[in-house]
């Protein structure tokens, strides 16, 4: 068996992954790589963090079934927890914040920095019911 690990980065800086010129990683993201070296330099320029580190076992044969490389999560980071953009836009939308339907990380992220106090705690509440 074959040991596989992986690394959740959050990004906390925009930035035009190397690996894929098309495609351009911003605050609030997930990256998900085994690379090391990859992570490193991310983690040193300051572009993002190491969230979590996976290990998993992986059989000789089964390399053909791996996930694809550098899968990016569209989660949304609100009072210090990540949470799916489709939930936040749910919970948005059921509180009355406007956001558009086909808002992304970036979209939804922005109307959550568009919050009073008091919708922020509501936006909370209702992301805690949704938890559970």
């Amino acid at each position: 068996m074959k040991k596989l690990i992986l690394f959740s980065i959050a990004v906390l800086a925009q930035f035009i992954d190397r690996e894929n010129p098309g495609r351009i990683l911003s605050p609030g993201e997930t990256l998900v790589t085994d690379d090391v070296e990859r992570v490193n330099n991310i983690v040193k320029s300051g572009l993002g963090e190491i969230v979590s580190v996976d290990v998993k076992e992986e059989a000789a044969g089964q390399a053909a079934q791996q996930a694809p490389k550098d899968p990016v999560a569209k989660m949304v980071a609100f009072q210090g927890e990540e949470y799916d953009v489709e939930t936040v836009k749910k919970a948005l939308g059921e509180i009355g914040a406007k956001v558009a339907a086909n808002a992304g990380v970036n979209g939804v992220s922005n109307a959550i920095a568009k919050l009073t106090e008091e919708n922020q705690k509501a936006l909370s509440e209702k992301l805690a019911a949704n938890a559970e």
